[in-house]
């Protein structure tokens, strides 16, 4: 009668413990609510602060979003102005609504010259050398006026020979006022193989020479 006492105990006490367990699992594996994307984007973020392309979507991956009326007669009522207005001019539009997917794109199989494009991959290989190698938007380099030849910059302030210059600076004028000159001397300091490594991450090949007619995009392609 002992024995059988103990293991009717045995197994009740088993049967607690399995199904606290359960309910303790099911408990901690609750809904992802708004707080708890906070820590999914804080860990992406600090792997990689300055070019993890997915912070909004990882963070915003489960939670309710109102869906976006279409949009597309505005914007191609406003481009049929603009075309009527400015003749000869060519207008393409490529909008995606990263919450589910969804996106217009307008006159899509128009090419462009990728221009100035072409200095979002060198800004993200400077970017991933400040990941790596923290410090690095702070380091100085010289201009040098004889390196850069006849390089073509439009409605830029000139910079001024032998004088230094932090990488931060130069990305800045690469970035907010379209500085040829800052962006080659970006390209020498990443190095052309850095920033194909970063071309290839965005399923894209670009060559220096931005009137290539190898290189023309579609609006699509260069917001992808």
């Amino acid at each position: 009668m002992l024995r059988i006492s103990i293991a009717v105990l045995v197994a009740f006490m088993l049967g607690a413990t399995l199904t606290f367990v359960i309910i303790k699992s099911t408990l901690d594996s609750k809904p992802i609510t708004a707080d708890s994307t906070k820590t999914i984007a804080t860990t992406a973020f600090v792997s990689n602060p300055l070019t993890n392309p997915y912070l909004a979507t990882t963070s915003a991956r489960h939670l309710y979003w109102k869906p976006i009326a279409d949009f597309t007669p505005q914007i191609k009522t406003y481009i049929d102005s603009m075309v009527s207005m400015h003749k000869g001019i060519r207008i393409s539009y490529y909008f995606r609504d990263l919450t589910n997917a969804v996106t217009i794109n307008i006159n899509p199989d128009e090419l462009y010259s990728p221009a100035s494009i072409m200095k979002l991959p060198i800004m993200l290989a400077v970017f991933r050398r400040e990941e790596a190698s923290p410090g690095f938007l702070k380091r100085s380099i010289p201009y040098k006026a004889e390196k850069m030849g006849n390089v073509y910059n439009p409605d830029c302030a000139p910079l001024v020979d032998n004088q230094l210059y932090s990488i931060e600076t130069l990305l800045k004028r690469m970035v907010q006022e379209s500085d040829n000159v800052s962006t080659f001397m970006l390209l020498d300091e990443v190095g052309i193989h850095q920033v194909k490594a970063v071309e290839r991450s965005m399923n894209i090949e670009l060559e220096i020479d931005a009137q290539a007619e190898d290189d023309r995009l579609t609006i699509a392609q260069c917001a992808s």
